[in-house]
């Protein structure tokens, strides 16, 4: 589960699992220090969440952020351990899509590589802070730019409205979890692991490293 500070990673996975350990913040500092994982039987599927430290910290600059999530996902892919699928919350209360926000969104797209687009869901969160009309129109208007969504859809990615309903929460991780198989090495892991390259090096280090500039 990833995102910028504040956009209800931790929210999402308490309403899941149904417990607190996921630290949930209310300001610009990010509650969630350090990439920590999260293990939840729905059904009978055993599923585990990862959440991440959010972008956009007013504390750890981005670089540091993705610097513990390349380790995370560099160590889980040397154990031969991959993920089956990745959900990036975006909030939809937010007037526009902040400069921040689209850097944040093509270090993302670096991060995992055109090829896994396909196992990425788009979650829009805070949906019950915005009239259904002013939200349709958000949620219009990011599938339609080829500089937000509408490129990432093309590719396979999906839009999905977050509702602070546990059970539909679930439900979205289980389908997630369902569609079988996993999702093949990150870019970054390619980058890291096979390649040898520091974080800052990886493409989506350059486009962290061009916001630290």
């Amino acid at each position: 589960v990833m995102g910028p500070t504040g956009s209800g990673k931790s929210s999402f996975i308490a309403r899941v699992t149904g417990r607190g350990d996921a630290v949930v913040g209310h300001g610009l500092r990010s509650e969630t220090s350090e990439v920590t994982p999260h293990s939840v039987t729905i059904g009978s599927r055993r599923i585990t969440l990862i959440d991440t430290p959010g972008f956009d910290d007013t504390v750890m600059n981005d670089m540091d952020v993705l610097d513990q999530i390349g380790d995370w996902l560099g160590d889980k892919y040397q154990q031969g351990e991959l993920l089956t699928g990745i959900l990036y919350l975006h909030p939809a209360h937010l007037p526009r899509m902040s400069g921040s926000a689209m850097r944040n969104l093509e270090m993302f797209k670096s991060l995992c590589g055109k090829e896994n687009l396909n196992r990425v869901v788009l979650g829009m969160t805070f949906w019950d802070r915005v009239d259904r009309q002013l939200g349709e129109a958000r949620r219009k208007e990011l599938s339609s730019r080829s500089d937000f969504w509408a490129n990432m859809i093309r590719q396979g990615s999906v839009i999905h409205v977050l509702s602070t309903d546990p059970g539909q929460s679930k439900q979205l991780v289980l389908d997630m979890a369902s569609k079988g198989g996993s999702l093949g090495p990150l870019q970054i892991q390619r980058e890291l692991v096979d390649e040898g390259k520091y974080v800052d090096k990886t493409s989506a280090g350059h486009v962290v490293g061009g916001e630290l500039e």
